[in-house]
């Protein structure tokens, strides 16, 4: 099943309207990075993330499909480390010794992995994408879970606020508003569109296909017979 789902996901690049869709996705994201921008003009609003900071880039973190597409087969080149896919082999090696087989579906996961101490394993474990002075490498194509960081978001409709928000703030510190409805609704009707175009089916709730970050790497590793890649 799990190599079924890789053909699926390397055909599903093979198509056209992937690269336009992708392109929406992106727009949506930098909407994000605009509204973060914006509420860090405010004087009563203290930001603690800064260049270098990378207290949210450790750890094993699954990010949604269309993070992994974006990265996969959009992103260019120069977002890749020389080494970077020799890590990405690595980890992914590590994660099938315990079960995970790629591409590291998180409905493939073992029943047993969210309750053992698998994922703590790696709470100390660099993101892929982060270089050695602290940045992030994929900075612009980044995936959303990343872009909320930094700053206590609050779902106007739900008065909830975001529970991946930055360490450093204190929970109820100036939460500022942001349509999380909207923007699920935004992904969920992409994801959709991947469902109608896809050549045999992605079936499922879009949560079903989240993935780590190696991935979206692995996926589009040079070394695979099978790599590709949307023009863009």
């Amino acid at each position: 099943m799990p190599k079924l789902f890789e053909d699926k996901i390397r055909n599903l690049a093979q198509h056209t309207q992937l690269r336009f869709d992708l392109r929406r996705y992106l727009d949506r994201l930098q909407s994000i990075d605009a509204h973060f921008l914006q509420a860090t003009q405010h004087d009563d609003i203290t930001v603690f993330c800064h260049r270098g900071c990378h207290d949210c880039c450790l750890g094993l973190f699954e990010v949604s499909i269309l993070d992994i597409l974006l990265l996969a087969f959009y992103a260019p080149d120069s977002v890749f480390a020389a080494d970077i896919h020799i890590r990405a082999k690595e980890q992914s090696r590590e994660l099938e010794a315990c079960g995970w087989p790629f591409p590291h579906r998180i409905a493939d996961q073992p029943e047993n992995m969210e309750t053992s101490d698998f994922f703590s394993r790696f709470d100390q474990t660099p993101c892929l994408f982060l270089s050695d002075k602290g940045t992030c490498l994929a900075y612009d194509y980044r995936p959303s879970i990343c872009r909320f960081q930094g700053l206590p978001f609050k779902d106007p409709v739900s008065k909830l606020i975001l529970a991946d928000q930055c360490p450093l703030h204190a929970p109820d510190r100036n939460p500022v508003p942001f349509d999380f409805i909207g923007f699920d609704r935004h992904e969920l009707k992409i994801f959709k569109h991947f469902q109608t175009f896809s050549p045999d089916g992605l079936h499922g709730h879009v949560s079903d296909f989240d993935m780590p970050i190696v991935s979206a790497i692995l996926l589009r590793s040079p070394n695979s017979q099978q790599a590709t890649r949307v023009s863009t």
